[in-house]
């Protein structure tokens, strides 16, 4: 089963820049052509031919446009996005306890932090000295009596 070669744009324009070519240097003696069953005149597939080339370099135009404006943007965000977020913060410092208030400008008013559970702060614990064992391998670790273990 043969695949179909991909061709990248230049390649696209430049062979279809090669047919105008040769239809051009052949109008006087190859008039029409036969495709798919019907005649069609090598005028017509020069200016099908023209048009191809015209997308091509209209999408090649459209997407360094692109790029320029996503380039813009970025620079933008990048260059506002200290100030917006000061923004941000002084309007929740200055509308601190006003949910509605806050919600006028999109904002939601900051979590109230829950307490840990029992269990949460022995696990916690626990994790901390395993953690603090296996970064200092070589520390000693106080008894209850306050003496060093040997």
């Amino acid at each position: 089963m043969a695949t179909k070669q991909r061709t990248n744009q230049a390649t696209q324009m430049a062979a279809d820049q090669a047919m105008i070519d040769g239809f051009t240097k052949h109008a006087a003696t190859l008039l029409a052509l036969l495709v798919g069953g019907s005649t069609v005149k090598t005028s017509d597939l020069i200016t099908v031919l023209q048009a191809r080339i015209a997308a091509i370099k209209g999408a090649i135009a459209a997407k360094a446009a692109l790029m320029a404006e996503v380039a813009t943007m970025r620079d933008e965000l990048a260059k506002t996005a200290a100030l917006v977020s000061g923004a941000r913060q002084a309007l929740k410092v200055a509308f601190a306890g006003h949910a509605d208030l806050l919600g006028d400008f999109g904002l939601a008013p900051p979590k109230a932090r829950t307490p840990l559970t029992a269990e949460q702060k022995a696990a916690a614990a626990a994790k901390a000295k395993a953690t603090y064992a296996a970064n200092h391998p070589n520390a000693r670790r106080k008894g209850a009596s306050g003496t060093s273990k040997s």
